[in-house]
Formats: structure tokens, sequence, C-alpha cells
């Protein structure tokens, strides 16, 4: 091991506008949502803008796509949940059937996918709070019968996700409030989580400056809780960019729980460094890169 002299990336800057994007077009959804009978628009631009910003994001092996996810060995009558984002194995992945959806979008068409070719699930929400992190978690949980177990090395009829399936939470907007909330780290709290859980990102947050977002963290946890590890959320300029390549790293087997993903998730030196402390967030600078 080596010390490499950290400069940060200007990918950076890019990652920023794409999360102020996002934001922009969830804003207007809301404007517009004010004269809906039922204000859900909003919560539906959120998913739908997510799935196309992330279908352009990942490598093009992998497919996002709203829709459900199938064991080819399920019996009887069976009611599939839906979920928001599905990432798949785009090159070997049949689709089962496919329901188009309002938003008319590729990502918006829900797709029917054998679990077996599932790599990752995320829940969208338009606000974050303790009702919607509640919901979020049940949600994820209902994926219960495909994560309760891993098919065997040569298994020819599989019937639970791959090992290495991952899920995660995006929130577009928090209150101050529910940023101090206990009762969101509770239902977040990795102790009742599904399988593969690695927490997630919020896109803003009550007086948090512009361009700034909060990343839900797995840490270790005191040693007398019951689980080894709780969620926390943490802000800073690099969140969402550091989001983002944790689910290539991911996606790509490179993915090590505490290290860095990518240093394309941080900024030049003259943006200014997050300073290592109680925001939890890790100095760069003294991240050791090998040869």
């Amino acid at each position: 091991m080596s010390k490499r002299k950290f400069t940060g990336s200007s990918a950076w800057e890019q990652m920023v506008g794409q999360q102020m994007s996002l934001l922009a077009k969830f804003d207007e959804a809301k404007r517009q949502a004010k004269g809906h009978e039922v204000q859900t628009y909003h919560g539906e631009v959120a998913e739908s803008e997510f799935r196309k910003w992330l279908g352009d994001f990942l490598p093009k092996r992998f497919g996002v796509t709203s829709g459900y996810v199938v064991a080819q060995q399920s019996r009887g009558v069976v009611q599939f949940p839906h979920f928001d984002v599905i990432v798949y194995d785009k090159l070997e992945a049949p689709i089962l059937w496919i329901e188009d959806n309002a938003d008319r979008s590729e990502q918006g068409k829900s797709r029917a996918l054998p679990v077996e070719y599932v790599r990752g699930v995320l829940e969208v929400k338009a606000t974050y709070g303790p009702a919607e992190t509640k919901d979020a978690m049940e949600h994820l949980r209902d994926l219960a019968p495909f994560y309760s177990d891993v098919d065997p090395d040569g298994e020819r009829y599989r019937r639970y996700l791959p090992a290495s399936f991952f899920c995660a939470l995006v929130f577009f907007d928090a209150t101050s409030d529910a940023i101090k909330s206990q009762a969101c780290k509770e239902h977040l709290s990795p102790i009742n989580a599904p399988r593969g859980f690695c927490g997630g990102t919020v896109l803003r947050g009550g007086t948090q400056l512009p361009g700034t977002s909060g990343l839900l963290s797995l840490i270790p946890a005191p040693k007398l809780t019951d689980s080894g590890w709780r969620c926390e959320l943490f802000w800073g300029n690099m969140c969402f960019s550091r989001f983002a390549f944790d689910i290539v790293a991911k996606l790509n087997g490179t993915y090590t729980l505490g290290m860095v993903s990518s240093l394309n998730a941080f900024p030049p030196l003259e943006f200014g460094m997050p300073k290592p402390g109680k925001d939890g967030i890790i100095d760069p600078k003294n991240i050791d890169q090998a040869e």
C-alpha cells in the first residue's frame, strides 16, 4: 500500500448537477400536483425520473425497470408485489411479461423478471419521515420469500435472489424534524432489515445547503445491541455521488462496506473537504490507495 495525493474529480460536479435536475423535476411535479384531487403525482414523477437517471448512469449490461420478481418454482395462486426500481441483468434475463405504465418510458413499463436475474431493488419515496421509512422497509420485506435462503451452487431451477443481491431506499425530500427523528432510525434498523439492505440516500433535507444530500449508511453499532450494525443519516456535498458509485460497485462485485467505491464520488480539493467527526463522513485525504 502507498499513499497517493487525493485530488478529487470533476465528475463530482456533474453528479451534483444530476441530483439538482432530479429535484427540479420533482418540485415542478409538486406544483402541478396541487391541482390534483389526489396529490400523488409528484411521487410518481420521483419514481419515474429516478429510474430514467439510474438507467442512464449504470453500465448498459444492467437494466432498470419497475415491476415484479418471480420465482420459477412458485405454486398456486401468487400475488406478486410491485417494486419501484428493479436492477437486473439485461443481457441474460428473459422478460416474463410487460405492463405499460402511464409515464410511457421504457423504464416506466412494469416488467416481470425471474428472481435469479435480479441484482437489486430500490424503493423510492417522495418524503423521508417515520411513516415513509416504515412503509418502505415493510415493502422491501415483501421480498422475504426470495431472500430467506440462497440457491446451492449448480442449482438449475433457482428460486432465491443471488447472494450478491442488494436493496436500498431513495427519498427526495426531508424536513428538519424528520432528519432528527429517532423513529426513522428505528425503522431503518438492520436488525429486521431485508437481506442485502445497504441504506440509501436523501436528495434534499431541511436547511441543508443546496447540492448537499444525505447518505443512509450502515455503521458499527455498540456491542450491547442486538445487531452488529445500525443505520445513520449523514449529510455532505458528495453523499449522492457516493451512493451512486456504491451501487455500481455492488453490481460489479467490488463493494466493501466502509470503503470509498470510487474517487469520482468526491469533489476536487478547491471545493473543500468534509472534516472527520460527528457527521461520520470519511475524509478522503486520509484514504490509502493501492498502486
